[in-house]
């Protein structure tokens, strides 16, 4: 059996492996580059949370905060200019994906244990 110290390595580790290729996907640019971010940012959550209920804001904070990061890391390094406050609402899909993960995992215990 994996220990729940353990388990919550791997799910960080998983967290910010998810953030760092939203952030990616973020950086690469595209007509619809801020669309999938949201995406990708709403279905690592969800499926954070999923696998691991406990304190889910951590899991939004993670990802989120990967994504952030990245966008001020490039804002110092690269020439563009970029707004600081553009990457503050990644938070905004993090938080309803986690908590949308967790909902569905409540229902999923809900409906097995009836």
């Amino acid at each position: 059996m994996i220990s729940q110290k353990f388990q919550n390595f791997l799910a960080t580790a998983l967290a910010i492996l998810s953030g760092l290729f939203t952030a990616y996907i973020d950086s690469r640019g595209g007509p619809f580059h801020l669309f999938i971010t949201g995406l990708l940012l709403t279905f690592f959550g969800a499926l954070l949370s999923f696998i691991q209920p406990q304190r889910v804001w951590r899991w939004a904070l993670i990802i989120g905060g990967c994504v952030y990061i990245v966008f001020l890391t490039r804002r110092v390094f690269d020439s563009v200019s970029l707004n600081f406050l553009k990457a503050v609402p990644t938070f905004i899909p993090a938080f309803i994906g986690v908590y949308c993960g967790e909902f569905l995992r409540k229902i999923g215990a809900t409906v097995r244990n009836k």
